[in-house]
């Protein structure tokens, strides 16, 4: 029993190890999208 545990966590660690050091080789793109954003402009006495 205590070797099935322990074979689950190294193969565990190792996944995610595995999973750490491909995002380190090929990060994920950043999603670029244009922004416009109209604020009021009220500080000099708009009515």
């Amino acid at each position: 029993m205590i070797k099935f545990f322990l074979a689950v966590l190294v193969l565990g660690v190792v996944a995610l190890a595995g999973g750490f050091i491909y995002l380190g080789a090929k990060p994920p793109r950043p999603q670029v999208q244009q922004m416009h954003v109209l604020l009021p402009n009220d500080r000099f006495g708009g009515s």
